[in-house]
């Protein structure tokens, strides 16, 4: 009978587990290939993992809605269809309303102090209640959306009868609240909205206007933190227990503060891109000075109100909200 040491049964173990073939994770985008946040930050992601699980994980990421699309890719998480997803809080009605805190006008400055600030709020258990269905990986707020017109606006007064779109409730109650036309648009279909008269405006981030070409058909922006769109990437939690230790540990190094803050810092880089595309295309740019935005203010508080009136614990939220943005700063 042939005897191992200890230390020859160590190594046999490890040689084992090195040879074993690592667990295969599906990562589901459904925002199309080109996106510049697949390259910039979740690819990079993704073979950051799998390289620091020692063998343990490969992570692939589908694009382009192949596998989920927008309003999908959270039930394909839960069925185990794919592993790890990201979506749009906002394309589940009803199930996010603490999180919706970010879409309020005037919470925020940079994407990057809105992201800390959601994930602040989530480690602090303020929203957790809305993710006990899954691992979250990261949340994280799109910039501050903006006035983008093909119509002359440069105050509050010039928003009267224009028809404007926005993608969330949030900015489409803040078109009503300054005495605009609100129009349920795509915002696929803005562009050609644009042209055609269908709306007059927009109220998005720059971030949105290199992939829409929105320096196209738009001439006028009128810059106000009107209130971001949340989004996260998570995972299967059964999935996730189900790791070999490495492999977890290599997610949960990934996937913390310095993570969050590189997403926010991706998406005001964005914003900045999209703001010289619409200055070199001579587009007009007006920043409201302190009265101004004081108008704005009493304007869309009444938003503000209704929502802090509607979730509970409103009023905790969004001053926790406030107070972890600018502390982000």
């Amino acid at each position: 009978m042939k005897y191992f040491s200890a230390a020859s049964l160590v190594a046999i173990a490890a040689a084992t587990a090195a040879t074993a073939e690592p667990t295969k994770l599906v990562f589901a985008s459904p925002a199309p290939a080109p996106t510049p946040v697949h390259a910039a930050v979740m690819e990079g992601w993704a073979k950051k993992v799998s390289d620091d699980s020692n063998g343990t994980l490969e992570i692939e990421l589908v694009t382009g809605g192949t596998l989920a699309s927008h309003g999908q890719v959270l039930d394909r998480v839960a069925m185990g269809v794919v592993q790890i997803g990201w979506d749009i809080q906002g394309y589940y009605p009803g199930k996010f309303p603490k999180t919706e805190v970010v879409a309020l006008p005037f919470g925020f400055d940079t994407a990057e102090q809105g992201t800390v600030a959601l994930n602040t709020l989530l480690e602090e258990g303020v929203i957790a209640s809305e993710y006990q269905d899954v691992k979250v990986l990261n949340l994280f707020t799109f910039p501050n959306g903006h006035i983008l017109s093909s119509r002359p606006v440069s105050g509050l007064e010039d928003m009267e009868g224009l028809k404007v779109s926005g993608i969330n409730p949030t900015r489409q109650a803040i078109a009503s609240a300054v005495d605009a036309v609100p129009v349920s648009l795509s915002i696929v279909d803005w562009y050609q909205g644009l042209s055609r008269g269908t709306i007059d405006a927009a109220i998005e981030s720059y971030s949105a206007v290199p992939p829409f070409r929105l320096a196209e058909v738009t001439n006028y922006y009128v810059e106000l933190p009107l209130g971001g769109n949340a989004a996260f990437m998570f995972m299967n939690q059964s999935v996730f227990d189900g790791l070999p230790d490495e492999a977890k540990a290599a997610i949960e190094a990934n996937s913390g503060a310095e993570f969050d803050r590189r997403m926010g810092a991706f998406w005001d880089g964005a914003a900045n891109f999209g703001k010289s595309m619409v200055e070199e295309a001579g587009g007009t740019v007006v920043v409201p000075d302190s009265a101004q935005q004081a108008e704005w203010k009493e304007a869309v508080q009444p938003i503000i109100d209704d929502w802090v009136n509607s979730v509970e614990g409103g009023r905790d939220i969004l001053d926790a909200f406030r107070a972890a943005s600018s502390g982000a700063m």
